[in-house]
């Protein structure tokens, strides 16, 4: 019987960071398990590519912190390992003018959570 230091199941986005730190923490083999023939190709695949920035989460709220936290940590990732990202910002529109005092709240939240979207 082969023994593990870990074993990962699902090769999407989060089961390969996940292997990739425990790999590098040293745990010894990390064996990741997917059931397709390629990484990524179910909910990871589906992705837009968005890097979120946590407006829409409550100011102060573990949701937001975390964001934005995700957010810094994306660009410092890519940059380290020379991947090509451009950060374009956000626009947000208020569909009706019934609409503008969420439009405002949303607008707000990236002063209250620190955001740089």
């Amino acid at each position: 019987m082969e023994r593990a230091g870990a074993v990962v199941v699902g090769g999407g986005a989060v089961g390969c960071a996940v292997a990739w730190q425990l790999a590098d923490a040293g745990i010894g083999s990390v064996f990741l398990l997917e059931r397709n023939a390629r990484l990524g190709e179910d909910q990871s695949g589906r992705s837009s590519g968005v890097v979120h920035a946590g407006i829409y989460y409550a100011a102060g709220s573990l949701k937001a912190q975390l964001c934005v936290d995700a957010n810094a940590r994306m660009y410092e990732l890519a940059l380290a390992h020379g991947i090509p990202c451009v950060k374009t910002g956000k626009l947000v529109v208020a569909p009706a003018k019934g609409d503008l005092p969420a439009w405002k709240r949303c607008g707000a939240a990236p002063r209250r959570t620190a955001s740089r979207a």
